[in-house]
């Protein structure tokens, strides 16, 4: 079965509970979201991207690195989300 969003249900379920866990976390970092949001596009789900995309509309006040540990100097930035892609992310579903 196929949810809306082109996830099976179940992982569009557990998608969807992970980032409403994520929004409700009071103690959760601003970029942790940022990363959360720009990987769930990744994958197809754009509607549990744009509930986190709504959330932090004037939030996030910071470029963040995708992956932390890794230079960042010359990564191409992705607007929407205010992340330097400096790693690349293959989905594997």
């Amino acid at each position: 079965m196929k949810a809306d969003d082109g996830m099976s249900s179940k992982g569009a379920t557990t998608a969807h509970d992970l980032a409403r866990a994520v929004i409700a976390s009071a103690t959760a970092p601003i970029p942790w979201m940022q990363r959360l949001g720009y990987l769930l596009e990744l994958v197809d789900a754009p509607a549990l991207a744009d509930v986190l995309k709504s959330w932090l509309h004037g939030r996030v006040h910071q470029t963040a690195p995708l992956l932390t540990g890794v230079p960042a100097k010359d990564a191409p930035r992705n607007t929407a989300w205010k992340l330097l892609i400096n790693a690349n992310v293959k989905a594997e579903l």
